[in-house]
């Protein structure tokens, strides 16, 4: 699925450990693009401090979207698709999306208060 999402004028992509095969790898270097991708470990093949610390750099850019994510299955229960068919999932996920934003706005011009 990578290579369907790149389009080809990014400078740098970031993705989930699943992404984040040799082949992708190469993929993404042969394309001029950085890649954002954590890398894996496994009881074979421990991380190196190096890879330890690229990941933990990288967490705090992924953080910010996963939470989105995580509250949108949370408060919004969106774990599941409802409708059958693109458009009317797209719609669904834009009214929630627009959910959240109006309350992240709320919260946000409460602080200032």
């Amino acid at each position: 699925m990578l290579k369907d999402m790149v389009i080809g004028d990014e400078r740098r992509v970031f993705a989930d450990n699943a992404y984040g095969s040799k082949g992708n790898r190469k993929y993404l270097r042969e394309q001029g693009i950085k890649d954002g991708l954590m890398t894996k470990g496994c009881y074979r093949r421990k991380l190196t401090e190096r890879e330890k610390s690229r990941n933990k750099l990288l967490s705090r850019y992924r953080s910010s979207v996963e939470r989105v994510f995580g509250t949108l299955k949370r408060s919004y229960g969106y774990t599941r698709v409802r409708y059958i068919g693109l458009l009317k999932n797209a719609l669904h996920f834009s009214l929630l999306c627009f959910a959240f934003n109006l309350k992240k706005m709320n919260q946000l011009t409460m602080a200032e208060v």
